[in-house]
């Protein structure tokens, strides 16, 4: 009969093995391998980061985690995979004390990405070396840094690339283009367009509705075919606008020339030049669509003809005003660059019509293209 030796659990290094002389060959195979499956065990998982302490005397053993942890996963299967509860983490790194350290570095040979926390408690995260670091959404890139510290916005399948709640802040310059341009540099904005029309405006697409716009500058230009070109210019004295243009020739085309072209395309047009004094009109320069010029002075207003200079250093050469057209030039009444056609009839001239008075009282001269003649008047 063979005699039944306790189980692992209640065997020390102090117990003593009795075998009988008839002993069960099989039922001792059993127990050496059952005794032996621990040692087993320690053998296979022993290695590649994982840890088993724990001897005969404490026969339960501890497996325990030390680096380097080495893992070795067959094809298309994941190295971890781990279901953490509802309310807890995946993975959980954390230190008692302020020190910096990396949670996560993947690398091969071509690069190498990195995950830190600072001793500040600052996060970071990126590339190290001449590496790009990108994000991606459904399986697409949406956001690239180039290890030169470009970022690129990937074009959305629908809506807006970028959308900012809040005021953006830039220290060099903004290029709204649609394709690829060289050569800009500076602070400010350019539209950069292979064809069609650049667009700056204020507009609520919620609404439908244009805004007001307001540029702010110590001066402001508006450059028509480059700096060089036709401008607009609102200068520093914040008074009035300026409007340079270098064309130079003449020609009787339509806009061919012009400083200033206000075009209409109505059949039925009113074109309008409108002068105000603190927001009630004061004055208009009107044309409309059979072509007739209109001058128009409100109230008490009165066209005014300067020669030699505006009011102070010029003077009146005409007006108009309520009562008619007045002349302040003691010479002439008129004056004509051209020699005006004779008007006489076929008969003789006579004086049986004329005035009982006499004598006309005055004589106008009138310069008809250098020759002074003179209009009788009673």
């Amino acid at each position: 009969m063979a005699i039944v030796l306790a189980s692992k659990p209640g065997l020390s290094s102090t117990t003593t093995l009795h075998i009988p002389k008839d002993w069960d060959p099989t039922w001792f195979r059993n127990f050496i391998s059952n005794q032996l499956k621990g040692a087993d065990v320690r053998n296979a998982i022993g290695a590649n980061g994982i840890s088993i302490t724990g001897t005969i005397a404490s026969p339960y053993a501890t497996i325990g985690l030390t680096a380097p942890i080495i893992l070795k996963p067959g094809p298309g299967l994941d190295a971890i995979d781990i279901t953490p509860s509802a309310s807890g983490n995946a993975i959980g790194i954390s230190l008692g004390t302020a020190t910096g350290f990396n949670a996560l570095v993947a690398a091969n040979s071509a690069g190498k990405f990195v995950m830190d926390i600072l001793a500040n408690g600052n996060f970071e995260m990126g590339t190290v070396g001449a590496t790009q670091l990108s994000f991606y959404t459904n399986n697409d890139t949406r956001v690239a840094i180039s290890s030169a510290g470009n970022v690129t916005i990937a074009a959305p399948s629908s809506g807006s690339g970028l959308t900012v709640n809040g005021d953006i802040l830039t220290t060099g310059g903004i290029q709204v283009t649609g394709y690829s341009t060289v050569g800009f540099a500076g602070p400010g904005i350019e539209f950069g367009l292979t064809s069609g029309t650049g667009y700056l405006q204020a507009y609520n697409r919620t609404g439908a509705a244009y805004l007001p716009m307001q540029i702010t500058g110590s001066s402001v230009a508006i450059n028509i075919g480059g700096v060089t070109s036709t401008s607009f210019i609102i200068s520093t004295n914040a008074t009035y606008a300026t409007l340079t243009n270098s064309s130079a020739g003449y020609s009787s085309a339509y806009g061919g020339v012009a400083g200033l072209q206000i075009d209409n395309t109505s059949s039925t047009m009113q074109s309008v030049l409108d002068f105000g004094l603190n927001g009630v009109l004061a004055g208009r320069l009107r044309c409309d669509y059979a072509g007739n010029l209109s001058h128009v002075a409100t109230a008490a207003g009165v066209h005014n003809f300067f020669i030699g200079g505006d009011s102070g250093t010029g003077g009146i050469a005409g007006l108009v005003n309520a009562t008619g057209f007045a002349t302040t030039i003691a010479t002439y009444l008129m004056q004509s660059t051209v020699t005006q056609a004779n008007g006489a009839g076929a008969g003789a001239g006579t004086l049986t019509n004329a005035p009982a008075a006499g004598n006309p009282t005055k004589w106008f001269a009138v310069n008809d293209n250098g020759t002074v003649r003179h209009i009788p008047a009673w």
